[in-house]
């Protein structure tokens, strides 16, 4: 910077000299100051703002870096004798907006969900909140975290336009950490139902940014990013795990909260694996997918402080896809983890090609 302000100075007495002897000079001598009041105006602005950024506060320069810019070609056609031209368009598009935008596309995919209590009238039934769950498929499907929900419950869902209906529990073959439930439409009523865009959990980083869209009464927003991936064959994961820690729901137990609460580590590490095994995020399914067994990620954790113990809700990348859904973190964890949506998507289609095939033997 210290070349740069010598330069800036030697140009300005220049500047001062013709400016002095203004009267005698040519036209393209005037050309030249114009030009050269050009240059030492860009050369000052430039001392400026580096001068301005150096002591402007963190989070002034983490915003000015966050501004992301892309360039877009448009194609316009014009008429065919001139063919088509490429035009190139810098858009400034920054992080804000795209949270803003994920958020507006995903609040109208997810479901609030609430337990009937069973001991209450059926004309006045008690219901209870329970946590959240997200909009899967256009027939009703919902994914939620599986350790809020019992088989032998009754439960039903608002959905982001305060419609309420009862659904019912779509049981899984294989323990996993997350329950599937699906909307029963009123008689004689079409559900139009918009699910949310599934995305690769193969494909996330570290450090990336993730939202998490919560909130029990009204929509809450989280950001944060990804700290670690949790891995089948890590062992301090085998050592720390507990039945609570990654939610694993059956059909065949009755509590909401924890699995096989007696079971010890030993015996539960071998099931998580079991179950890892078969329903992997990066499992390959019959079209030429192959299974990794030895390694498969299970678990994502976040830097996000959660506001309260609601699970079930989505976490969303800046694409506005969802990239997992939020289960209760291992024992401890004063931040969020969400289970890979690879694994929702899995164990999804395994539900739809049995039900494909319940349907076709009835007939």
């Amino acid at each position: 910077m210290t070349g740069a302000l010598r330069a800036s100075l030697a140009l300005s007495v220049d500047l001062i000299y013709y400016l002095a002897n203004m009267e005698n000079l040519t036209k393209h001598q005037l050309i030249l100051v114009a030009l050269l009041i050009s240059f030492v105006t860009s050369i000052a602005t430039g001392i400026v703002t580096v001068s301005l950024m150096d002591q402007a506060p963190k989070a002034v320069i983490q915003t000015i870096n966050r501004v992301v810019e892309r360039t877009v070609e448009r194609v316009v056609t014009e008429p065919p004798k001139k063919g088509s031209a490429v035009v190139k368009e810098t858009i400034v598009v920054k992080e804000e907006d795209k949270i803003i935008e994920a958020i507006e596309k995903n609040a109208k995919s997810m479901v609030r969900i609430y337990k009937t209590d069973s001991s209450s009238s059926a004309e006045n039934p008690l219901k209870s909140f329970v946590g959240l769950g997200i909009i899967i498929s256009k027939e009703g499907g919902i994914a939620t975290d599986g350790a809020i929900i019992a088989p032998s419950s009754s439960y039903s869902v608002v959905l982001n336009d305060a419609k309420e209906y009862d659904v019912k529990t779509l049981p899984l073959e294989v323990k996993s950490a997350i329950e599937f439930l699906k909307i029963v439409p009123k008689v004689g009523e079409d559900l139009s139902l918009t699910p949310v865009v599934l995305a690769n959990s193969d494909t996330l980083k570290l450090g990336q940014t993730v939202i998490s869209l919560g909130g029990k009464l009204r929509n809450s927003v989280s950001i944060g990013v990804i700290t670690s991936f949790i891995e089948s064959s890590d062992s301090n994961f085998e050592n720390t795990t507990t039945a609570e820690s990654i939610g694993l729901s059956s059909q065949n137990e009755s509590t909401t909260t924890t699995m096989l609460a007696t079971a010890d580590t030993g015996n539960l590490a071998a099931i998580v694996n079991e179950s890892v095994k078969e329903n992997s995020p990066l499992a390959k399914d019959s079209k030429g997918l192959q299974a990794s067994a030895e390694k498969s990620m299970i678990l994502i954790e976040t830097n996000i402080i959660p506001n309260d113990n609601t699970t079930g809700n989505p976490f969303i990348n800046l694409s506005s896809e969802v990239v997992g859904i939020r289960v209760k973190s291992p024992n401890g964890a004063r931040t969020i983890s969400f289970v890979p949506i690879n694994e929702v998507k899995k164990n999804f289609s395994e539900l739809e090609a049995l039900s494909n095939s319940s349907k076709q033997n009835a007939n």
